[in-house]
């Protein structure tokens, strides 16, 4: 039966046939949206992923740095906006805002999301920005729409698409997934159509894998029924990365570029996004060397300043290295700043809720590779989301050891960090003084490959260099986000 049969994969959103051959004489643009979005509600999202990969041919296209030097001439000179796909606070719901930074260190969100820091760092460069709101779930769809979008000429094209999302993928999973066990993160970007082709492959073949076990469920609770829920998890994870994969292919026969953040897991990960034609920045420190954190593998195809100290200037805060205010107070809660200095007050840091605790404690049972330990990754960018619903509370303080505990650490591991205290998201961090005083540990810096990504049109002469000598530090995993913040 192959792809086409999946009843999991057809309920997807945003998954659809590619643009239809030709073009009817006197179409308009509406209409021929209307049409391609026929064709695809007809054939359903198998039948595109199908269509696409079966007939995909390999691609040639300019160098790397041809495609950025035409891209950033077309967003420098006017002609075209590059185009964020992000979260903006000014578009965003209630939920998302809650999760914004907290920039003033008063354990309040403040009013900035990421994508707003992204498209400060664009407009430095004098390039015009469109923000598109898209959360990472629904990456997928909101590609393949401006794919469509594109195609159709409904939607002008962009300069570029910038877009800090990262679906990270390690060297074992680049093999297994592919199906190409000598495939490396050192010869990945000459195997690029190698590696896509067995990808689909994969994914076809275990469609009818999982088809049959939808339709004889083992017994919940069993080992049976956790392996069929990896086995499913597994089986849209390929699905999700063919779909970026299609939306990313069809984007780049338009003429348009995907620039993405290389991934904050250091060499150890790539971004998957990055395996067909996009651009993948890697990121700099304010020193100019490979920043500890960056991912860095053969499709990394240009390096930009990706860390970059806090300061306060006229008006407010500079995190762009411009000299000027990119937080004013318009954007900040303006509570009392707990950042760079003694924190005494009681109350300040918050007990774990039974609910939380029940809540990780089932999540913990979909990581038995890790012996239920509830991998970094995976709490920073879905866990604590999701535990937020269930009272954790975004940018409050809680134990170290508590926080330890609901990820599945062994009591022997938490006691060591019995006198620290952080964020969930890992944003702020304390440790007590001899007075049980918590003190900030953390420096007031901005830091990710998502900040390098839109630096990408940036001189590179006007980048930091290193010292002769300079050595990379050990690599460290850590998150696109804001050590905050010193207070005056």
């Amino acid at each position: 039966m192959g792809v086409g049969g999946s009843s999991l994969y057809r309920n997807i959103p945003g998954l659809g046939q590619s643009n239809p051959n030709g073009q009817t004489q006197g179409e308009t643009p509406e209409q021929r949206l209307a049409r391609i979005l026929q064709r695809q509600q007809q054939q359903g999202s198998t039948g595109f992923l199908q269509e696409h990969f079966e007939n995909r041919q390999p691609m040639t296209l300019p160098s790397p740095d041809e495609r950025v030097a035409r891209m950033c001439q077309e967003a420098k000179s006017g002609k075209k906006k590059a185009l964020v796909i992000d979260s903006f606070y000014d578009t965003s719901g209630e939920a998302e805002r809650a999760e914004a930074q907290d920039f003033d260190g008063d354990l309040q969100p403040d009013r900035l999301l990421h994508g707003d820091i992204v498209r400060g760092f664009l407009e430095k460069e004098g390039i015009q920005t469109e923000a598109y709101q898209c959360s990472p779930e629904n990456l997928p769809a909101c590609l393949h729409n401006i794919a469509n979008q594109v195609e159709a000429g409904v939607r002008e094209k962009p300069a570029f698409i910038n877009i800090s999302m990262a679906d990270k993928l390690q060297e074992d999973d680049l093999q297994e997934l592919t199906g190409v066990e000598d495939l490396t993160f050192g010869n990945v970007a000459s195997r690029r159509d190698e590696a896509i082709g067995g990808l689909y492959r994969n994914f076809s073949q275990n469609a009818d894998v999982i088809q049959v076990s939808q339709a004889n469920p083992p017994e919940p609770g069993t080992p049976q029924a956790m392996q069929q829920q990896i086995q499913q998890q597994e089986f849209l994870k390929r699905g999700r990365m063919l779909m970026q994969s299609a939306s990313i292919d069809r984007l780049s026969q338009a003429g348009v570029p995907t620039v993405w953040g290389a991934g904050n897991d250091t060499s150890e990960s790539l971004n998957s996004n990055t395996l067909t034609g996009s651009i993948s920045v890697g990121a700099l420190d304010e020193n100019g060397a490979k920043a500890s954190f960056s991912g860095d593998n053969s499709l990394v195809t240009h390096w930009r300043q990706g860390t970059y100290p806090i300061r306060r200037v006229n008006g407010g805060l500079d995190i762009n290295g411009d000299d000027k205010a990119d937080v004013t107070s318009a954007h900040l809660t303006g509570g009392r700043s707990y950042i760079g200095r003694s924190v005494d007050e009681p109350g300040v840091v918050e007990e774990i809720p039974d609910a939380v605790r029940q809540r990780a404690a089932e999540i913990r049972q979909l990581f038995p590779l890790t012996g239920g330990v509830i991998p970094e990754y995976e709490w920073r960018n879905e866990v604590v989301q999701e535990l937020y619903k269930f009272g954790l509370k975004p940018g409050r303080l809680y134990s170290d050891q508590q926080l330890m505990e609901i990820r599945g650490f062994s009591p022997e591991t938490t006691a060591e960090s019995a006198k620290n205290y952080e964020t969930p998201d890992g944003r702020h961090a304390f440790t007590a003084d001899e007075d049980g005083k918590l003190q900030s540990t953390l420096p007031p810096v901005v830091s990710g490959t998502s900040f390098a990504a839109p630096s990408i049109c940036r001189d590179e002469n006007s980048m930091p260099k290193p010292e002769p000598g300079l050595e990379q530090k050990p690599p460290q995993r850590i998150e696109d986000g804001f050590r905050l913040l010193v207070d005056g």
